[in-house]
Formats: C-alpha cells, structure tokens, sequence
C-alpha cells in the first residue's frame, strides 16, 4: 500500500478484506477505504456486496491472496486491469498474469512482484500499523490489572490454520527458557475458542 500510495499519490486506494482482519488496517494512511467482507453473510447480502462492488468502477484490481474466491471476486469488478499470480485456472481471471517465483520468498517481495509490471517501487519492508487510541488504553488496563514484576514477554501461540501451529510442547518450553534466564512474566494471548490451547500450554511449563 506504501509503495502504491508513492507511486500514485493522488489516487483512490481501497482494500477488500475479511471482516476479521479489516480492523487491521484501520486508520493506515496510504488507504482511502477498507471493504469489510463477512464471510458469513446471506445469499442476499453476498449478492448485494457483489453489485457494489461491481458498481466500483475500478481502474486497477490486484489480487495479492490468489485463491478461488478472490480470482472470482476480482473478475466480478470488471476492472480494465486485473493482476493475478499464475495459479491453474484462476490466471484466466485477470488481464494481467505475474509469474510467481517457486523459492521460498518473505511475502512482502512476493507481493511486490505483482507491483513490477506497473514499475512501483518497493518502499521497505516495515510494517505500517496505526494502533488507534481505545484499543492501547485497553492493553494498559490489562497489563496493569496484572501486577507484573520484571520483563514482560507476551506469546500468541495460536493460528487459525491448525496447519501452521508450532507444536504446543515447545511453546512451553520456550516459556520455560525465558523465566530460567530472564526472570521473565510471560503472558499468553488468544482469541476466541482458543483458550484450552492456551491453557494446556501454561499448564505443560
């Protein structure tokens, strides 16, 4: 978004996410717009959200996620130009079709190979993140109703993608390791039916 911000300073940048990570991108000042989709919506809705979406009249469509549904939802814009990777069938999706790179490669190169056919240049690999007011208040509320003495390392031990889990043993023994050798507090987070993970973890220290 950075680079694309640089590169066309004037235009209209919106991004299209799950209503689960759009809070993420709350307040990220290279975007005018982030489109919430809610994966759970009704035929109806989801019906509703395609026509606006269509209505969009977008000049350029990038799809950087490149799965079945994001090939779809990147057709349906209709935009003149639509870049895409190279993945089986969903490449007929796009005007625009960027040959991936098999090694292994940090995602943020990867996404700027779909920039290059434009020529934008990257902009750096840091992470933009505006983290709005409430939600820091929030955090300190919590931290502070801890009472924690000493180096404070927190552990988010949990994906949604089961697949991509470190396994729970080592969780705690890392957690183990740093209060052998820090003296550390550690504090775990999680999310939403996440919690017996969690507490299998503190438990297994």
């Amino acid at each position: 978004f950075r680079a694309l911000r640089r590169a066309y300073p004037t235009a209209y940048i919106s991004h299209l996410t799950s209503s689960t990570t759009a809070p993420i991108f709350a307040g990220n000042p290279d975007l005018n717009e982030v489109i919430s989709l809610e994966k759970t919506m009704g035929i109806r809705a989801y019906v509703t959200f395609l026509l606006n979406l269509r209505r969009g009249g977008w000049d350029i469509v990038f799809d950087f996620l490149g799965n079945p549904r994001t090939a779809l939802l990147t057709l349906f814009t209709w935009a003149l130009q639509r870049f895409g990777f190279d993945y089986r069938v969903r490449r007929y999706c796009y005007t625009h079709v960027v040959k991936r790179r098999r090694e292994p490669v940090y995602a943020v190169d990867f996404n700027m190979d779909l920039l290059r056919p434009l020529s934008v240049p990257s902009q750096g690999k840091e992470m933009t993140l505006v983290i709005p007011p409430g939600a820091q208040e929030k955090a300190k509320e919590f931290m502070d109703s801890l009472s924690l003495n000493g180096p404070v390392f927190t552990i988010s031990p949990v994906s949604r993608r089961v697949y991509k889990r470190w396994p729970e043993e080592r969780f705690s023994l890392l957690a183990d390791s740093l209060v052998e050798t820090y003296g550390a507090q550690v504090v775990f987070l999680w999310g939403p039916g996440e919690e017996a993970v969690v507490k299998r973890i503190s438990e297994n220290m």
